[in-house]
């Protein structure tokens, strides 16, 4: 099963901030994507290259870069994100 502990081990290479698996606010079912933030550019652009298409609990994720609005850091400690989705087998 896919946590937010997981999902940041998988990219420990690159070293990620944070990481969220989401989740339903309502009923606590998996949403089947996460959220992984990255204080460096270049830690994100290796963790896309490498870690798309990988394996992560049995299935494949994609990787995608999020919205332009969404990598400009805010001045809050946060930095490049990376938005995965898990596809079905």
């Amino acid at each position: 099963m896919t946590t937010s502990r997981t999902l940041k081990n998988h990219f420990a290479q690159y070293n990620p901030t944070e990481a969220t698996f989401i989740k339903d606010s309502e009923s606590g079912a998996s949403r089947g994507f996460g959220i992984v933030t990255f204080d460096s550019e270049a830690d994100l652009e290796a963790a896309i290259t490498t870690l798309n298409n990988s394996e992560l609990d049995g299935r494949k994720i994609k990787i995608e870069r999020p919205a332009e609005h969404a990598t400009t850091s805010t001045g809050g400690g946060r930095g490049s994100r990376a938005f995965g989705s898990r596809r079905t087998r």
